[in-house]
């Protein structure tokens, strides 16, 4: 497999303040003024494609940063400065609140931005898919600073009672995004940032639904995609989203679960065929899944009380290859005994991508046939399911 490793270069600028544009081969160049950035201060890039992560650094000089690379369609992207010299280790393993990050997208062609004090403060000069990007982030400013406050919150929380409602009102917020997205899908339809949020949107209609997607949300999902200009719904991520639709007839429950094959912790492929004859549960989740590690005690409860009558599990991961030794420490650590599978490329999971998986953790139930019969069930859900199958006869 081909890998598109970026290659950084700082490059002196014609004139004090103002970056001209890289003449390289590249398909895309990024060009930053930094006049208000100290000289000598270290940007850092990070993003990850086909399971791969991609970390590289420039200099400063002479007030500007110049980054080439290639890449295949717009991929969401992570700059950091390094104001302090700490090092990126150091800033990614303390993330530091006094981190200087910003998101945003590197895509073919050419990005011209500006950073002010910090790199939050960046204005895009030359690149409408991060212009379009700044107006969505504005938009959910407000939810978004919510978000990260009960976040923080649920991680510091040693109280289980008080978990509960801060759980809630963190999933609440998702809704309440609902018709920020929307508006700023309707209003722009010439933008590729529409589909990322239609995506969302979209993933949100599907949670509601209990993953099995009614016929109006269904139908709204498609009226949005179909007001995107032919531009976005051409792109490589529009023609996989529409494929989606397709999968709501295709993995409906009573349908046959569609057959693939990953290998496992040893590298020997497994096939869900393999699993004819006995109730299978497909268990979509990543070590770095913090809810899908809360779920895995719950699961090794059922997998033992089940396992011996007719039931299985076969866990597929998330992680990238990167991850693979924290893939393989998670599954020790937490007991899973089950087979596990993964071609350790993230959200590119070839299993991910066949059974249009949009958020983890997620569970979907098979027959002994290889029918689906319950598609994101929760573990409750499943207790209570698997007490009727296999139980109750």
């Amino acid at each position: 497999m081909k890998r598109s490793f970026i290659i950084l270069m700082a490059l002196l600028c014609a004139l004090p303040g103002v970056c001209q544009q890289l003449s390289s081969s590249s398909n895309f160049t990024i060009s930053l003024t930094a006049n208000k950035v100290a000289p000598g201060t270290k940007l850092y890039l990070l993003y990850q494609t086909d399971g791969s992560k991609f970390v590289d650094s420039a200099m400063l000089i002479k007030g500007c940063y110049h980054l080439s690379g290639n890449i295949t369609k717009p991929i969401r992207a992570t700059m950091v400065l390094d104001i302090h010299n700490k090092g990126l280790q150091t800033l990614l393993r303390k993330r530091q609140l006094t981190s200087d990050v910003l998101q945003f997208y590197i895509h073919p062609g050419i990005i011209k931005a500006t950073i002010g004090n910090t790199l939050a403060e960046t204005t895009f000069i030359q690149s409408n898919i991060n212009k379009d990007f700044a107006i969505l982030k504005a938009s959910l400013k407000t939810i978004f600073d919510r978000e990260k406050e009960i976040s923080s919150r649920l991680v510091a929380e040693q109280d289980t009672a008080k978990l509960k409602p801060l759980e809630k009102t963190y999933d609440s917020l998702k809704i309440v995004r609902m018709p920020i997205l929307k508006a700023f899908i309707t209003g722009h339809p010439n933008s590729y940032i529409s589909l990322v949020a239609l995506q969302e949107y979209y993933s949100r209609l599907q949670a509601a639904d209990n993953y099995n997607l009614t016929q109006a949300h269904l139908n709204e999902s498609k009226s949005m995609f179909s007001n995107l200009a032919a531009s976005v719904q051409n792109t490589t991520d529009g023609k996989q989203f529409a494929r989606q639709f397709a999968n709501v007839t295709r993995l409906a429950e009573g349908t046959v679960a569609p057959e693939f094959s990953q290998p496992d912790e040893n590298g020997f492929q497994v096939r869900l065929s393999s699993y004819r004859g006995k109730y299978v549960l497909l268990n979509f989740w990543a070590s770095w899944c913090g809810p899908c590690r809360q779920e895995s005690p719950q699961l090794v409860k059922l997998y033992n009380q089940f396992s011996s009558k007719n039931f299985a599990i076969l866990g597929i991961s998330l992680d990238d290859k990167e991850g693979r030794k924290a893939w393989l420490n998670a599954i020790k650590v937490d007991g899973l005994q089950w087979t596990q599978v993964s071609d350790l490329k993230h959200w590119d999971n070839d299993v991910v991508k066949l059974y249009s998986i949009a958020a983890i953790p997620q569970n979907i139930l098979i027959d002994p046939d290889g029918r689906i019969i319950a598609n994101g069930i929760s573990v409750e859900d499943l207790r209570i399911k698997l007490n009727q199958l296999l139980l109750a006869k």
